[in-house]
């Protein structure tokens, strides 16, 4: 077998391996938020993986991953808070994760577009908001209509403060 082929099916055997324990870890989150312990699982994960997407050569990957690391290590330092629209950017770049290395196993290369999520997290860095503020009533009662809207089922946040 031509070794190139074969570290190619070592390396996404390990990543397929770790997006799967990243799904177990969000769910072990969201059933036990005050527990530490899975959010320093992914971020050790989520390293694993910049480097390992870097190394094989998958520089747009790797980069993604960089800046969802850098978004992990501000909440493990509890520098920001985890809130839903950070849970929310975490499943949907896990998933776009896994629909790249699903086309790296198939073609080779990875051709999605990452700006959309980047744009998120660039935001939660630098300490904007992907939802607008105002101190409208009307925004306080979207607030109190929506409050307990939660597609994850992860937190209670306020979305308007």
């Amino acid at each position: 077998m031509d070794p190139k082929v074969q570290y190619k099916e070592i390396f996404l055997e390990e990543v397929n391996e770790q997006i799967e324990l990243l799904n177990q870890l969000i769910l072990d989150m969201e059933n036990n938020p005050l527990d530490k312990s899975p959010l320093n699982d992914i971020f050790r994960i989520v390293h694993t993986l910049k480097s390992s997407t870097a190394f094989v050569g998958l520089s747009k990957l790797s980069t993604f991953l960089h800046r969802l690391e850098n978004l992990l290590q501000q909440l493990t330092e509890e520098k920001i808070s985890l809130k839903k629209e950070i849970v929310d950017i975490m499943f949907d770049a896990f998933d776009q994760v896994k629909v790249s290395l699903d086309e790296f196993a198939e073609t080779d290369e990875v051709t999605q577009d990452f700006s959309v999520n980047l744009n998120h997290i660039e935001d939660l860095l630098s300490g904007k908001h992907a939802v607008q503020q105002s101190s409208g009533s009307e925004d306080k009662k979207v607030d109190e209509d929506h409050k307990n809207d939660n597609p994850h089922g992860f937190f209670n946040v306020e979305l308007y403060t």
